[in-house]
């Protein structure tokens, strides 16, 4: 900013970047300040791809009735969207996707990318080929076969992160009731 002479940089600072930047005869680079200005221009994300929250429960939407997988759903949904992304709820029926048909259908709609939330009705058991997928695990519970990336919550590090703010509010007599 101050390179740049950016006003909301004070004059003092801006004349000692500037000396330091001329005493290690640094020169600004053509390239990465265009490429500043594009990403600074681009402000919607192109679309880019499709994601799939794929499941495997006793109905399409019986996720829905968790509160926990709604928010949960919602908020990559949202995230999925900044990003270019489309999160699409996508339902394995026992009856009638067994063995690779599954994978078979997400590749044919060009879905590389899959969240999975706990599929309880299937005991953690989902048919795909894996090896075709970039792969997210959603709140900690086991999915058979191939280790996955995971994202879930630390409950006890929220708990302290609570209990620290708590404190900074002036509380200090605190119970917690699980």
């Amino acid at each position: 900013m101050a390179l740049a002479g950016n006003p909301r940089v004070s004059v003092e600072t801006r004349d000692a970047v500037r000396a330091a930047a001329e005493g290690l005869a640094y020169r600004l680079d053509p390239a990465l300040r265009s490429l500043a200005r594009y990403r600074r221009a681009v402000s919607e994300p192109s679309y880019h791809a499709t994601l799939a929250w794929v499941h495997a429960w006793q109905a399409a939407d019986s996720w829905k009735s968790s509160a926990v997988f709604r928010v949960v759903f919602d908020a990559a949904a949202a995230r999925a969207e900044r990003l270019g992304f489309k999160l699409e709820n996508f339902w394995i029926d026992p009856a009638t996707m067994r063995g690779g048909r599954a994978s078979q259908v997400l590749l044919s709609r060009g879905i590389r990318g899959l969240l999975l939330p706990p599929n309880f009705d299937r005991k953690g058991e989902l048919e795909l080929d894996w090896a075709e997928f970039s792969v997210v695990r959603l709140l900690g519970y086991p999915v058979a076969g191939p280790t996955f990336h995971l994202l879930a919550s630390d409950h006890y590090a929220s708990s302290l992160s609570v209990f620290d703010r708590l404190r900074a509010l002036g509380y200090r007599r605190l119970g917690l009731l699980t």
